[in-house]
């Protein structure tokens, strides 16, 4: 799905500003593409921290994004939409973040649940960053990696690529309604880890 035009992350056309000056939308995808999925794969190694809050989501975001944009890491300052689903507008991002990630502070991280009860709330978790929808663009590779790290503070193994795009993305675009979808996905991905 192309981005919508803006003119404040946007060249005269729908393609992101970048950092590689690069215009033409299919050959930057390329180029983002590469470059984000080569730091996720070294953002992977690292080990999770103890506090997860809007601070470490935008640290993820400038670690995935750093060689593509200069605004990686920061708040978006345009509102946002994906179809019929607006996101969270910018005077709300971060008081709305700081009430969501309070409340995981006070769930102690989710560390108290059970496996099928930590699975759920992943989902909300997962539904109400989205929601909130801090950047321009790569909110959906950053929270996953969000989650993943606080799955692995919670001793599981969240796998995503062991779903289909479609599957996840049908999940996530009736989350804010309904998470149940979403909540199988986590559940079905969610392992254990062995000590």
């Amino acid at each position: 799905m192309h981005e919508k035009k803006d003119n404040i992350y946007c060249y005269d056309s729908e393609v992101l500003i970048n950092k590689f000056e690069e215009e033409d939308f299919d050959r930057f995808k390329i180029i983002e593409t590469n470059f984000t999925a080569a730091r996720i794969l070294l953002f992977q190694k690292e080990k999770p921290p103890e506090i997860f809050n809007l601070d470490y989501l935008r640290y993820i975001h400038k670690y995935i994004f750093q060689d593509i944009y200069n605004w990686a890491g920061r708040i978006r300052n345009v509102e946002i939409s994906k179809g019929q689903i607006w996101f969270a507008r910018c005077e709300f991002i971060e008081n709305e973040a700081y009430k969501l990630f309070k409340k995981l502070k006070e769930e102690k991280n989710l560390s108290d649940y059970d496996t099928d009860e930590f699975c759920k709330r992943i989902a909300y978790y997962k539904t109400e960053i989205n929601m909130i929808h801090p950047f321009r663009e790569g909110n959906g590779r950053a929270i996953r990696e969000f989650i993943i790290k606080l799955g692995m503070y919670n001793g599981y193994s969240i796998r995503f690529n062991e779903v289909s795009k479609e599957d996840y993305l049908q999940a996530m675009y009736s989350s804010p309604y309904d998470d149940t979808k979403l909540y199988n996905i986590i559940k079905k991905i969610t392992k254990k880890v062995k000590a």
